[in-house]
């Protein structure tokens, strides 16, 4: 009962309340729903990369993998990862440039 007790506490939340001089912190257990909300607060603004397309589109046709476009994005501070970028590629693509892109991931594989 005690183990069920230390792992309800070790998930709690801190809240620092400034005043003139002193900074007072409290501890109390966060319900799971806030746990969740702080979380969800923490990841990317998809509509980021989506103002990226132009972007991910020419290193694309520059060869570069999802992977790489990932890296070179969040080298300079757009945080993503290469299934986020595929996923934005993908879901900007007309019907013919699906088909072409499709062609293009066949013959990476047999590279492989």
């Amino acid at each position: 009962m005690k183990k069920q007790l230390k792992n309800k506490t070790a998930a709690t939340k801190e809240t620092t309340t400034s005043t003139n001089l002193v900074q007072v912190k409290t501890s109390r257990i966060a319900n799971p729903i806030e746990l969740l909300e702080i979380e969800a607060e923490q990841e990317p603004d998809r509509g980021v990369l989506e103002d990226c397309i132009a972007v991910i589109r020419t290193l694309r046709n520059k060869d570069f993998s999802f992977r790489e476009i990932a890296a070179w994005l969040s080298a300079r501070g757009i945080e993503a990862n290469h299934n986020a970028v595929y996923r934005v590629f993908v879901n900007n693509l007309s019907p013919e440039e699906a088909a072409e892109e499709s062609v293009r991931d066949d013959a990476e594989k047999l590279k492989a």
